[in-house]
């Protein structure tokens, strides 16, 4: 088996980052499938469908999680020159590698520092700080300045913060990558909600959707956002609402306890996503809330207060309009957290 699950799924289609001849004609794509030692003879490469992308469409009727076709351009063997090139080439790597894991253990290290820094300033001074630099000649913080991270950018600090709108966000973009699944923050990496905090949480993904709109199928997929925050869990459930006032109702835990919570919710945002009305058990989570983005991320809707009281946990989320820059009325949920209040 050279690889268990190829996915031919053109990425950079919906990224629309691609030259815009590509989208035309199409991308392509070249991933290496390891080295094989190969002996004289007559080989046959298989290939088995074993399932769909979510985000792939039927080219007739458009249904999401419903392509199962591939355009093979071509198969190359590239024969290693002589043993000695390969030998180097893999102590080379070995030593990167120790070097890369000394990058992420400082990169680490700074941002555990950074954190408590900032949760002393807070204890003392009844506020946080406005930017990492103001805890320079400070008790807090010993040095003359804050560092670069090892990959020379800046860390990174937000308050209130995207992935803990409770308090605040301290990172290293680890590199200036635009992928935040691998920055490294004072949050569990991969990112898993809430990370830290006394609160019930349940990702998006793993909850039911009891009932939505007809047309409206829920799906669960990975969805890698761009430059904003990392996705709980790496994956959402999607809801491909098509027009205002599709609906859906989500289905929350029979066992979370009766009591007043501060609720977060958090979702994923898109060039085609549109505003949407979100309420639990019929309390409103705020005004209606926009998830478009010119690219892909994650925001947290502003905290709401809600008193759940015996019977179902319902979160409802409905498609009132979409800004004038998107190109649709989708939504998803990334995570729910409930705080509990006293």
């Amino acid at each position: 088996v050279l690889d268990k699950a190829f996915d031919f799924f053109d990425h950079y289609f919906p990224q629309k980052e691609d030259w815009p001849e590509n989208h035309t004609h199409g991308t392509t794509r070249e991933l290496k499938l390891g080295e094989h030692k190969l002996v004289p003879g007559e080989y046959a490469v298989r290939f088995e469908c074993v399932g769909a992308n979510p985000m792939s469409r039927h080219p007739r009727t458009g249904e999401f999680g419903k392509g199962y076709g591939l355009r093979l351009d071509s198969m190359s063997f590239r024969r290693l020159p002589i043993e000695d090139a390969h030998e180097w080439i893999q102590e080379y790597l070995k030593r990167e590698e120790v070097l890369f894991a000394g990058f992420v253990r400082e990169a680490k290290e700074t941002v555990e520092r950074l954190d408590a820094a900032i949760r002393a300033f807070e204890r003392d001074r009844g506020r946080y700080p406005k930017t990492l630099d103001e805890l320079v000649g400070t008790p807090y913080w010993k040095g003359q300045r804050i560092p670069l991270d090892p990959w020379h950018q800046p860390y990174r600090y937000r308050c209130p913060g995207v992935v803990r709108p409770w308090d605040f966000d301290v990172y290293s973009v680890h590199g200036d990558s635009k992928y935040p699944a691998s920055w490294f923050g004072n949050w569990e990496n991969p990112l898993s909600i809430p990370g830290g905090i006394n609160a019930i949480a349940h990702e998006g993904e793993n909850l039911k959707v009891k009932q939505a709109s007809p047309g409206v199928r829920a799906s669960r997929l990975r969805h890698m956002p761009e430059g904003i925050a990392p996705l709980s869990g790496e994956r959402m459930l999607f809801l491909p609402f098509g027009k205002p006032g599709d609906a859906a109702e989500i289905e929350l835990p029979a066992d979370i306890p009766n009591g007043r919570y501060k609720v977060y919710v958090f979702t994923p945002t898109s060039w085609d996503f549109g505003v949407c009305q979100w309420s639990l058990n019929g309390v409103s989570l705020g005004e209606p809330f926009d998830a478009e983005t010119p690219t892909r991320g994650m925001k947290s809707l502003p905290a709401a207060v809600v008193e759940l009281k015996p019977g179902p946990r319902i979160l409802r989320v409905e498609a009132v309009g979409k800004s004038k820059y998107s190109t649709g009325y989708k939504a998803g949920l990334d995570a729910i957290v409930l705080a509990p209040l006293r």
